[in-house]
Parts: C-alpha cells; sequence; structure tokens
C-alpha cells in the first residue's frame, strides 16, 4: 500500500491535517505528518516486535497491541524494492506504563506466528557527511 502525499498552500492548514494522525477512516487508521520535519521517534516509549508475518500489516499489529494503551505510531520494516515486510517492527505508545504492558505481550501469538517483543534501542547517532 502506498503512501499519498498533500501538498498545503496554508500552514495552518497543514497543522489541522497532521491534528487527524491516529483517527480511523474507512476501517484504518491514518498516519499524518509533515514532510521534511524532524522525527520524534523516541526509544523509550517504543517497542521492538520481531517474527511478525512478511505479510503483515499495520492494522494487525495495531488490533494485537491497543490493549496495552494509546498507539502513538506503528512502523513496518518492508523491503524498499518489493514492499514485502522483513518481519520486524515498531509500535510507540503515548507514556511508559504503556511500553511495559506491550512487554509483557514477548512470545504472544500474532496471526499464528510466536512474536518477540522488547524494548527499542536507541537510534545511532548519523555521521556527519554521512
Amino acid at each position: 500500500m502506498g503512501s499519498p502525499h498533500q501538498v498545503f498552500e496554508e500552514e495552518a492548514a497543514a497543522k489541522a491535517a497532521v491534528s487527524k494522525n491516529g483517527s480511523e477512516f474507512e476501517g484504518f487508521h491514518l498516519k499524518v505528518d509533515l514532510a521534511g520535519g524532524a522525527s520524534k521517534y523516541n526509544s523509550r516509549l517504543s517497542v521492538f516486535v520481531g517474527n511478525l508475518s512478511f505479510n503483515a500489516e499495520e492494522e494487525q499489529v495495531r488490533k494485537h497491541f491497543e490493549k496495552c494503551g494509546d498507539i502513538t505510531n506503528i512502523r513496518l520494516v518492508r523491503d524498499a524494492k518489493t514492499s514485502l515486510g522483513k518481519g520486524i517492527g515498531f509500535v510507540t505508545f503515548s507514556n511508559a506504563d504503556e511500553v511495559m504492558s506491550a512487554l509483557k505481550l514477548n512470545e504472544s501469538k500474532l496471526e499464528g506466528r510466536k512474536i518477540r517483543v522488547v524494548r527499542a534501542a536507541k537510534r545511532p547517532e548519523k555521521k556527519k557527511g554521512s
């Protein structure tokens, strides 16, 4: 599934669109952010999920983890050429208690597979000039 892009003439309209991030539309949760903005990734609020099916979809992962709390982002890692999943992803929550709840789902079954749920590691620092 591709990612559509929308260009706004007014900054206020773009900010209003971002306020819809995470809301549901026709059975799917929207992911809305500003292009070119700095990433707001926070490893303390995220879990790494491994052993996912290569065909896993965000909505399946969301349904599995939604009982843990407010999910602010889900990122499934996919092959850039084929868009086939690589069997790993990240789920970000709004607070640390929700992360603790998600960690209890380690070795739970998602779509018939026993998944691995651990704390997400910090992103490595990018070297200048790379």
